[in-house]
């Protein structure tokens, strides 16, 4: 019987693949298909591959973080993201921030 080892460098990797296809995701839609909530739910897992990404550019993460908050702050405050460039935006410099974390 083989034994596997999962570790904290598998559990960020496993995050920041998740998150990032989440985003992808969310960019081939029309602008118009998703409302807050998924942007929010993006973010936790943005949230949670910055929080695991212990292999990472220190810089690279706090610009990463710092959009995500911003993204948190606009998205809390609306039911639906009303300017397309604004998620189209977002999604894209989330998506940036997590492929230079990889």
């Amino acid at each position: 019987m083989e034994t596997t080892t999962t570790t904290t460098v598998d559990i960020a990797t496993a995050a920041n693949y998740s998150a990032t296809a989440l985003v992808e995701e969310l960019l081939k839609r029309d602008q118009g298909m998703f409302d807050s909530a998924e942007i929010l739910a993006t973010l936790d897992l943005v949230d949670t591959a910055v929080s695991l990404a212990i292999e990472a550019e220190p810089a690279m993460l706090v610009t990463l973080s710092e959009v995500a908050a911003a993204g948190r702050a606009k998205a809390s405050g609306q039911p639906l993201l009303d300017a397309p460039a604004t998620k189209g935006g977002l999604l894209l410099d989330l998506w940036a921030g997590l492929e230079s974390l990889r």
